[in-house]
């Protein structure tokens, strides 16, 4: 029976490009929340681990003489791509370098109820130079409204930030933020729930 050919190029590079399209996303900001997932350790680890697995049984079958079994992706490929994956999660641990963090909600107080919702105003901890930022846009009939509200760093960086947050009273809107630098308030901004 004739050997299946190898998909493994086209694989290994679906598997790059799909990374570096993550990647882009994180730091474009839309996917910054998946930082926390593609960067951790123990998920580097546990690919790590998957790598040896795969090799070991690449290298027993070469050292037992055993003919590869028909399949789609061999042991090798197999191998191959967990390495792959496996250096590119690796490479994710530099943009927790490259990237600012995002500003942490450090406390936040309940505003009295306007209709369904419950409104806060949030307290977030920021850095020496740090701007609070509304974004603006135009609505269907041109009218411009705020549709997000940014920190921007002092290097030109910006961490887009949320408009609601998980309280014990349910989601709540921000409708106001206050930056706080060192224990001082040194911005504040309305947010779009006002």
């Amino acid at each position: 029976m004739p050997p299946v050919s190898s998909d493994l190029v086209p694989l290994t590079w679906a598997l790059v490009c799909s990374f570096l399209a993550i990647f882009g996303l994180v730091v474009a900001g839309p996917l910054r929340g998946l930082l926390a997932v593609i960067s951790h350790p123990y998920l580097l680890i546990a690919a790590a681990i998957l790598s040896l697995i795969l090799t070991g049984l690449f290298l027993a079958e070469r050292f037992a003489g055993e003919s590869a079994p028909r399949s789609l992706l061999s042991t090798r490929d197999l191998m191959a791509l967990s390495w792959t994956a496996a250096a590119l999660l690796g490479s994710s641990q530099l943009l927790r370098f490259i990237l600012p963090p995002m500003p942490v909600i450090t406390r936040y107080e309940l505003l009295p109820k306007v209709g369904d919702g419950c409104r806060i105003e949030a307290y977030i901890k920021g850095e020496e130079g740090d701007e609070l930022w509304r974004l603006t846009g135009l609505n269907r009939k041109s009218e411009k409204e705020v549709v997000g509200i940014i920190v921007r760093r002092p290097g030109g960086s910006s961490a887009r930030l949320p408009v609601k947050e998980n309280t014990p009273q349910g989601e709540c809107s921000i409708v106001k933020y206050h930056l706080m630098v060192n224990g001082i308030e040194s911005d504040q901004v309305d947010g779009i729930g006002e």
